[in-house]
């Protein structure tokens, strides 16, 4: 009976987890779906914002440079005009040379004028030959004027050479690029800016150029503060590849150095560079990350330029419209700062799953206990419609199905089977001395008796009162029925404690065989019932108690 009743509960307790690990295994998997899907819509959402704050910050940069270089042309046609009308007070008319009245008062025009830009690092007027006739240094705020020992001569330098060969109204601006002064890189490197102009008399005669020297560090200062983003700010790159502002400085200005001239974003990048090349603006992503760039070319078509030369003295090889003028500003964000970005995703996600996964296992663990207690009582309602409530055997019709099941059986096997049916005899004379309480407990040992007087493959059902019938499966020959018949009544008729009281009992048994008397439930069960009465007939001297 333990050993039953131990592999029962190791059954009920496997299939309870088995249909827990189920529960949860799919409840895992709907919460995997789902997170998923919010997974990619989050990722799309955050990915595309990245992607919009990006584009965002190279057109602001852009507009930064378009503001800040707005005014050069304006300030540059003023300053030639003021000089044009200096220019009268040429000494006699004669010598060709500016009276030292007019250089002062050019001088003091161009102090105010560079103290309230505040963005020129010189403003100097040449002369045909180049030399610096009036020169102001912003000097970080504090504009002065050059004296005249320390003026230079720039005859030679690109940009005064490619200016003086202007005609009126027409106006240069150099490549962007690095200070020279005296015939070296000034130091701290100083990006510059150089926009020129030809100054003509009254009689339309050329009489030298004035040249500003933009201070090219306001414009990259001003681009970068309003491009800045969490990633950073893009870089300014000029029309041949190469850095004019870079977050890695050491890759800046290439094109005026020896041995950094191979530095190129061409060479870095140049599957992208094929792409920024050939495109106004746009946004792309490759293995080398996420690029958004826009093409600039912030001087119209209004101004003559050329290649520049990054030597003290070197001529410009190429000239050219300023509508071929090109910068391009190109933000890149690396793949591994855009799985960054998504960092604080995944550790939502993960945070989530891990939360509604131990929600699963609690879910799933009272759902399945649920599950198991209302197949339990549905088992146990069924099993009380199956049974006889008083001593738990099986009832009339739960009989009628296994009868129906083993005969179906042994047609296939080719075997015996029996029917018994059993009376009580003495049963009534029991109740009405002791009382139905004491019945009571006499059919439910008897009950008892019963079932340990079968084999394990047989079964006792109560069909009602002191009623009883019995299946016997597998029988071999008739022998074995009579061999169960009489250890049977053995059993019962032993005297049984009910109580206080003792009881004697016997019974009637009448037994029916498959295929001898008969091959349908009801055949057997009818013989066997009347088999019954004939033998309690016999016992009783024809008087049925």
């Amino acid at each position: 009976m333990n050993q039953m009743f131990a592999a029962v509960t190791g059954k009920r307790s496997r299939d309870f987890y088995e249909h827990f690990f189920k529960t949860v295994l799919i409840l895992w998997a709907g919460f995997t779906l789902l997170l998923g899907i919010f997974f990619h819509v989050q990722k799309t959402s955050i990915l595309a914002d990245i992607r919009n704050d990006e584009a965002a910050s190279v057109s602001l940069a852009a507009a930064s440079i378009a503001k800040d270089l707005d005014t050069n042309h304006s300030d540059l046609m003023f300053l030639a005009d003021l000089l044009e009308l200096k220019v009268a007070a040429l000494e006699d008319g004669r010598s060709g040379l500016m009276t030292e009245d007019a250089k002062a008062d050019l001088t003091q025009v161009y102090l105010k004028f560079s103290m309230r830009k505040g963005v020129y690092d010189q403003v100097r007027f040449l002369d045909l030959a180049g030399n610096e006739v009036v020169r102001v240094n912003y000097d970080h705020g504090r504009p002065r004027a050059v004296s005249p020992k320390e003026l230079q001569n720039k005859a030679g330098r690109y940009y005064f050479d490619d200016a003086i060969r202007l005609g009126r109204d027409q106006l240069y601006i150099s490549p962007f690029d690095l200070n020279i002064e005296n015939n070296a890189l000034e130091l701290p490197y100083k990006p510059m800016l150089r926009f020129a102009a030809p100054t003509f008399d009254a009689a339309g005669k050329k009489t030298g150029v004035v040249v500003l020297n933009y201070l090219g560090d306001y414009l990259i200062e001003h681009f970068i503060q309003a491009s800045q983003t969490q990633y950073g700010s893009p870089e300014l790159v000029n029309s041949d590849g190469y850095w004019l502002h870079a977050e890695d400085a050491g890759n800046e200005w290439g094109f005026m150095f020896d041995g950094k001239k191979e530095l190129t974003y061409a060479a870095k990048y140049p599957a992208a560079w094929d792409i920024i090349k050939q495109g106004h603006e746009g946004q792309f992503q490759n293995e080398d990350g996420l690029f958004t760039y826009e093409e600039l070319t912030p001087f119209g078509d209004h101004l003559l330029t050329s290649d520049g030369s990054p030597d003290s003295v070197g001529k410009s090889t190429r000239a050219f419209s300023s509508q071929e003028y090109k910068w391009y500003l190109v933000s890149r964000l690396s793949n591994a700062v855009l799985d960054e970005a998504l960092q604080d995703l995944y550790a939502r996600i993960l945070m989530i799953w891990s939360v509604m996964a131990l929600l699963g296992i609690i879910i799933s663990y009272f759902y399945v206990q649920n599950v198991r207690l209302r197949q339990e009582y549905t088992a146990k309602l069924h099993d009380l419609a199956a049974r006889d409530a008083l001593t738990g055997l099986p009832n009339r019709n739960s009989f009628n199905v296994e009868l129906s099941k083993a005969l179906t059986e042994a047609r296939k096997k080719q075997q015996m089977l029996a029917v018994l049916f059993l009376d009580l005899d003495g049963f009534k004379l029991v109740n009405d001395i002791h009382g139905h309480g004491v019945g009571d407990l006499l059919l439910i040992e008897t009950a008892r008796r019963l079932k340990k007087a079968l084999r394990g493959e047989d079964m006792a059902a109560r069909i009602g009162g002191d009623e009883f019938i019995v299946l016997l499966r597998e029988l071999t020959d008739e022998a074995a029925v009579q061999e169960v018949q009489q250890r049977i009544m053995a059993a019962i008729e032993e005297p049984v404690l009910c109580g206080d009281a003792v009881c004697h009992v016997g019974t009637s048994i009448g037994a029916a065989v498959y295929p001898r008397d008969g091959d349908t439930e009801d055949t057997l069960i009818t013989i066997a019932d009347n088999e019954m009465y004939r033998v309690k007939k016999e016992r009783k001297g024809n008087k049925v108690n």
